[in-house]
């Protein structure tokens, strides 16, 4: 049986890559993107984007659509064909000279945001996602094809720490194995949720997965940490409620005035919980 699309016949083993040809997209990525995007709604109008790996420039394409006029840069070492209304640079992203090329431009972004000057957002950055396709060179030895996919999710990960807005998304691909879950208790440490995602254009033999990273914490306090705060309001639940550098911060059984030790226990986008450490 064929599968027929747009007039073309297209085996059903390449059915993303005819269909990138046929829909004018760079490469098959492209619909991994898309499928990403539909399942957690990662890009939208106006988004600021940096896509690390960018070459040919399938997610580029994509990513372009969805953020509408928004600003799109892609970070390749190798050459990327111009693409209308997105800048390509070539380097590598953890490259001091590459850093100082895309300097301006997030200067530029920063300015035309006008972000908002409270204490949490200006510890962060304007870009609003952060996209990485990156691979490394396939060996076959898996366990070192793994580590090597982690290590470079990690390079893109310190990318997006530094250049993410507060409440922005990182999306990432890495290699299945062992040396996840230790990825994902620091991606969750950052981001208000993570999760992990197939899609279905990624070809069945690859054990290729997409970290979902959303909400970019940048909160003043972590999780665990004790601090002294003082209580200066009650919330609507009848909740302590303590500001700490511009932050909101939930203590049950405290009240306006109390001076307390807490341990913050939950920390969200606009306000974290804590409780009173004994």
């Amino acid at each position: 049986m064929r599968t027929v699309y747009a007039g073309c016949r297209m085996p059903r083993k390449d059915f993303y890559y005819n269909k990138a040809k046929v829909e004018g997209y760079r490469s098959r990525a492209s619909f991994k993107l898309k499928q990403i995007d539909e399942a957690h709604d990662v890009i939208r109008k106006n988004d600021s984007i940096i896509d690390l790996g960018a070459a040919p420039g399938g997610w580029l394409q994509v990513a372009k659509e969805l953020s509408g006029s928004g600003v799109v840069i892609g970070v390749d070492l190798q050459k990327i064909e111009p693409l209308e209304g997105v800048v390509t640079i070539r380097g590598d992203i953890t490259n001091k000279n590459i850093k100082e090329k895309i300097t301006p431009l997030i200067k530029d972004i920063k300015e035309k945001k006008n972000i908002k000057k409270d204490k949490i957002w200006e510890k962060s950055g304007p870009i609003n996602v952060v996209l990485s396709d990156l691979a490394p060179n396939i060996t076959g030895e898996y366990s070192l094809d793994h580590a090597r996919s982690v290590h470079l999710c990690r390079e893109a990960f310190g990318v997006a720490l530094d250049l993410l807005c507060h409440g922005g998304n990182f999306i990432a691909k890495v290699f299945y194995g062992e040396d996840i879950n230790k990825l994902l208790e620091d991606l969750n440490e950052q981001f208000e949720t993570v999760k992990v995602f197939g899609p279905k254009a990624s070809r069945k033999e690859s054990s290729e997965v997409y970290v979902i990273c959303k909400g970019r914490l940048t909160a003043p306090v972590k999780i665990g940490e004790r601090i002294k705060v003082k209580i200066v309001e009650e919330g609507k639940r009848g909740d302590g409620v303590a500001n700490i550098e511009g932050y909101t911060v939930f203590v049950p059984g405290a009240e306006i005035g109390d001076l307390v030790e807490i341990e913050i226990e939950e920390i969200r986008l606009r306000f974290g919980f804590a409780k009173i450490c004994s």
